[in-house]
């Protein structure tokens, strides 16, 4: 969200990845369950990085210095979720 100007700074940063990153994180990294988001598991790591594969095929994407990252659109839609699911 910082690199889309939508916010200032953040103390966490949220990923989705392919399902054979997902499955290397969750082997090789002390990953630490967060929540459910439809039937997908979000997992963190030294609650720093924040990730599932979750969204990975559907969202929609920019190229930004050669990464992927969300559109605004595509994050709106994602964080709107996980709100209603932590009962934001």
């Amino acid at each position: 969200m910082v690199l889309r100007n939508l916010k200032d700074t953040t103390n966490d940063i949220d990923i989705a990845v392919s399902d054979k990153l997902y499955n290397e994180l969750l082997d090789n990294y002390n990953c630490t369950f967060e929540l459910n988001v439809d039937g997908y598991d979000v997992w963190y790591i030294d609650n720093i990085i924040i990730f599932s594969n979750h969204f990975y095929k559907e969202a929609e994407y920019d190229c930004y210095n050669g990464y992927r990252i969300q559109t605004r659109n595509s994050i709106k839609i994602l964080k709107n979720k996980m709100d209603i699911i932590k009962g934001k």
